[in-house]
């Protein structure tokens, strides 16, 4: 883990306390994919979500929101640089994944939103 921390052009932040999500827009028939935000910096984030079966994450943008309303970023450009199953309950069939995804070309108001998000709503990250 600290060899991926140390490739990371962006410092990443924990966001604690409260419900942060990331979510991927779906193509149709794929219904978006809702999970918690890990971490998050500048340049990307990483979330965990769950489902009965894999769900791999194919689209090109996602939003961030808090469930309190606070704060709304839509229509995030994103690559995905990773997935990974974290945890799986093979008796229901449920899987809990990890999907880390990068930037795209921000518009100025999104930088100026994601600037605003990181230093509101988190902490430093003490391994990042």
């Amino acid at each position: 883990m600290k060899q991926a921390a140390e490739q990371r052009q962006f410092a990443r932040f924990q966001v604690p306390g409260l419900s942060a999500y990331a979510v991927v827009r779906g193509n149709w028939p794929r219904p978006p994919v809702m999970g918690d935000i890990i971490d998050i910096g500048s340049g990307g984030l990483s979330f965990r979500y769950t489902g009965e079966k894999k769900q791999s994450i194919q689209s090109s943008e996602l939003d961030i929101l808090l469930t309190d309303g606070s704060f709304y970023l839509n229509k995030v450009p994103l690559k995905k640089v990773s997935e990974v199953e974290i945890d799986a309950d093979p008796s229901f069939g449920i899987l809990t994944r990890r999907c880390c995804v990068q930037f795209g070309d921000l518009t100025d108001d999104q930088e100026s939103d994601l600037r605003y998000f990181i230093r509101s709503y988190t902490t430093a990250d003490p391994e990042g």
